[in-house]
This record gives structure tokens, C-alpha cells and sequence, in this order.
């Protein structure tokens, strides 16, 4: 086996410590997200009973998914009818596409990137010929040109001393051995493009990979969240049984027989409670035990904590709060109040239509790349209008959106019965192009229909 060269060690070794420099702290949300992150900083006693309770709080994996949820990619439509947007089609129905951008767009919004690394399938093995996978931001990185925004090198890490290396022209397959990095394969692409897409959320100018939807203040609410269920669940376990005063009695009346403090269940478990009258041995007056019964402590304070912590992640994720499961409201919702309720989530949403967008874009260039070698001047003229479509993250109303069609069609503006217009209703894209097709099937049938009917009608006779 030969070294990598210089050249490429450097950048090999480079994004190697990229990916290990943010390990720590994409692990950290994945456990945030997954339920699994344990609270070490309690900030008040816990009973030695209860120290081993741990409790979760759903609110990262929420806000994920509700955010990845209106994330729904909708295809892609070019300027001009061009054979490449079938060859676009094709790869993605063989790769299962929509899994593929969904799984994306996931680990995008919970790490802030994910990557899209297209390669030469075995199709020997029942791989399609160009093939699709993904990888999160902890087994991949990349070096994008700022200026240019297009992937210049490229690395996914298959195991702990393997990697596969992308670069202009190949792909080369790595190990690490005695802190030496060796090539075991090389594989050409023939394409200068380098096939590797970083689908990007949150993406800014200071952080050009995005950034996570599990932000620091979020991570910081969810703690204060199980703080709270956690003192909640320590109140309850102390006030939830019967709490009881005894006035005037002797301390013989809490010790057994053999003169040993009895334990406080055993008082409380007892099926009866008698304490007898004490006599003093002088007076011969009789002295009678007061049972006072102590209410239990509210859990009133805790449940408007939880509740104004709630508040802050609505605020901070702009997911509404009745998402958060703190807020119940008995009367129905009309389409106008989630409509209003969700106006900021669509906004947020909308915003990170460029962003996704355009890896979804490079992603379909990669694609084409792989199966037709670099395109030429024909080619990238006719997609220069490639463009990703996204389905509308608005909450629609069946009978508003279908009033709002009907509006269009009796105006004109929309022609009735094709795949546009059919688009525009609440049906999934597929539906709206079963429907068009048997449209135009059901309207050839009836001009033919009347073309017939008009042959075998008699000849009008002529008039003298």
C-alpha cells in the first residue's frame, strides 16, 4: 500500500479534526434528542432514594421534528423539457429519493448539516448504478469554496481507521496505519466535480454549515424542565401520604416493645390509630391526645414553573406551545388559529427554503454529473432553471383551499382539471397526476366520441 500525498493528508488530516473537534458536541445533542442526556447538576437535594430517578423531557426531539416535518421536498421543475430531468427522476425513484432527502433534511436540523456523497453503486449486488447516501455531521465534513459555495474536498469516515476521500476527479479509499494514512483503492469518477452535497440548516455567514435546532438555550430549558418534574416528583413522594401532628403524647407512644423508636410507615400503615387518655399520677386529671392532620403542600407552583418554561422554548423555537404538551385547551381550533398560531414556524421554515434548496440543486447537478460524465454548454443551459420545489408548510383547510381553487377557475385564472391546478389542492402530488392523466384521457375519449357521432349522422339534403 503507498501513502496518501502530502497534499491530500493535509486536508484528510484536517477534516479528520473537524469531525473529532465537534464530536462532543453533536453527541451531546443526539442525547438531548434521543432522551438519553443525564441531568448532573440538580441544584437542590435529592432524597438517597431517589437519586437513581432520572427523567426526560421530549422538547429537543420535538422541535426537530416538527421543524423537519414542514421541510417536505416536492420534486424539482426546470425552464425547458429536457430528457435530463427524466435521467433526475430515474436515479432518485432507484435510490427510494424521498427517504434519502428525508433522512437529510433530519440530521440537518438536528446537527445543523448533514452530506449527500453520490457514488458508482455495484449493481452486481442489486445497487442502482448511481447511488445515494447520507451521512451526519459525525462520520462527514467537507471544505466548500465561500466565494463559489461548491464542494472542493470531501471526507466520510466508513470506520475508526478508514475513510473514503473525495477530490476533484476520484475517490480514494483510506486507513489509518502507524499514524499514516494508506490508500487501499482508488476509484474515478470522471467528473471534476467533487460528489459530495452538504445539506445545510440555519445557514449563515459565521457559520457556514448552519446551525443546530437544538440550540444552547433550548438544551438550558429542557435541564430547567426535568429540575422541575424532578422536585415535583420528590414533593409528591413526601406529601403524598396522610402527614400527621400528635399533641400531648408521650414519646413511649411512637416505641415498640422493646423500647425502639418505631419507623415512621409503620405509624402510617397502621390500621388503627388510638392513643390512650394519659393520668397524671397527682391530679388525677385525665389528659387526651390531639391528631392533627397537616394538608398536603401544593404541586401548583411546579406545574406554573414547568408551564413558564414551556413559554421560553415557544419563544426560542417558535413552535406553538400547545406542541409542548403544557397547555390544554378543550374548545376546537378553526384553520384561521393554527393558521395564526403558526404564522412564525411557516416564516422560520420558509427561510431555510434557499438554504436546503440549494443542496438539493447540487445534489441533482451531482447526480447528472455521475451518469453523463461533466455536462456540457446544451446541458447546463437547460438546467440553469433547475429549480427544488417545496410543499407549501402552511396548515390548509380542505374547504378553504377548495373554495380558493374553485375562485381561480371560475375567473380564469386557472385552467380546470390539470396537474397546476389540481396542485394547489390539499391532495399529494402523485393524486394530482393520476387525476390530470385520467382527465385528459376522459377528454380525448369524448372528442372522439363526438367525431364519431358526427360521421354517422345522414347528410343534410341539399336545398333547392
Amino acid at each position: 500500500m503507498v501513502s496518501l500525498k502530502e497534499d491530500d493528508r493535509k486536508v484528510v488530516e484536517t477534516l479528520w479534526r473537524r469531525i473529532a473537534d465537534r464530536k462532543a458536541r453533536n453527541e451531546l445533542r443526539s442525547e438531548y434528542v434521543e432522551g438519553e442526556r443525564v441531568l448532573t447538576k440538580m441544584g437542590f437535594s435529592i432524597p438517597p432514594g431517589m437519586e437513581s430517578l432520572q427523567l426526560a423531557v421530549g422538547w429537543p426531539r420535538k422541535t426537530c421534528e416538527v421543524k423537519s416535518s414542514r421541510l417536505v421536498p416536492d420534486g424539482f421543475s426546470a425552464r425547458v423539457e429536457t430528457p435530463l430531468m427524466d435521467d433526475l427522476d430515474d436515479v432518485f425513484f432507484s435510490n427510494q429519493g424521498e427517504v434519502v432527502e428525508r433522512l437529510a433534511i433530519d440530521a440537518a436540523v438536528k446537527h445543523g448539516v448533514s452530506f449527500v456523497f453520490t457514488t458508482r453503486g455495484d449493481e452486481s449486488v442489486g445497487e442502482p448504478a448511481e447511488l445515494m447516501t447520507v451521512r451526519t455531521a459525525l462520520s462527514a465534513s467537507a471544505i466548500v469554496d465561500p466565494r463559489s459555495r461548491q464542494t472542493k474536498y470531501a471526507v466520510e469516515i466508513l470506520d475508526n481507521t478508514r475513510l473514503n476521500f473525495y477530490k476533484p476527479g476520484s475517490v480514494v479509499e483510506c486507513e489509518r496505519t502507524s499514524g499514516d494514512w494508506r490508500v487501499l483503492a482508488a476509484y474515478p469518477t470522471g467528473t471534476k466535480r467533487v460528489l459530495c452535497t452538504p445539506y445545510v440548516y440555519g445557514w449563515s455567514v459565521e457559520k457556514p454549515f448552519g446551525s443546530s435546532a437544538v440550540t444552547r438555550p433550548l438544551m438550558g430549558f429542557t435541564d430547567g424542565a426535568v429540575r422541575v418534574l424532578l422536585r415535583q416528583e420528590v414533593s409528591a413522594e413526601f406529601y403524598s401520604a396522610p402527614r400527621l401532628a400528635a399533641l400531648g403524647a408521650d414519646e413511649s407512644v411512637f416505641m415498640d416493645q422493646d423500647g425502639n423508636i418505631r419507623p415512621a410507615w409503620a405509624a402510617i400503615m397502621g390500621s388503627v390509630w388510638a392513643v390512650p387518655d394519659e393520668e397524671d399520677e397527682i391530679t388525677g386529671e385525665r389528659s387526651r391526645v390531639e391528631l392533627h392532620s397537616l394538608p398536603q403542600m401544593s404541586m401548583q407552583p411546579h406545574s406554573d414553573q414547568l408551564r413558564t418554561i414551556a413559554q421560553m422554548v415557544s419563544g426560542e423555537t417558535t413552535i406553538p406551545l400547545s406542541y409542548l404538551g403544557v397547555m390544554q385547551d378543550s374548545n376546537p381550533t378553526s384553520a384561521e388559529a393554527v393558521e395564526a398560531h403558526e404564522i412564525d414556524l411557516v416564516r422560520v421554515t420558509r427561510n431555510q427554503f434557499p438554504f436546503l434548496g440549494a443542496g438539493r440543486e447540487q445534489l441533482a447537478l451531482d447526480v447528472l454529473t455521475l451518469r453523463h460524465g461533466d455536462l456540457d454548454e446544451a446541458a447546463r443551459k437547460d438546467l440553469r432553471g433547475l429549480k427544488a420545489r417545496w410543499v407549501d408548510p402552511r396548515y390548509k383547510s380542505v374547504v378553504e383551499q377548495s373554495q380558493f381553487v374553485a375562485q381561480q377557475v371560475g375567473s380564469g385564472n386557472f385552467q380546470p382539471g390539470t396537474e397546476a391546478t389540481l396542485a394547489q389542492l390539499p391532495i399529494t402530488a402523485e393524486d394530482a397526476r393520476r387525476i390530470a392523466e385520467e382527465n385528459r384521457r376522459a377528454a380525448g375519449s369524448s372528442v372522439i366520441e363526438r367525431l364519431v357521432g358526427q360521421a354517422e349522422t345522414p347528410d343534410t339534403p341539399p336545398r333547392e
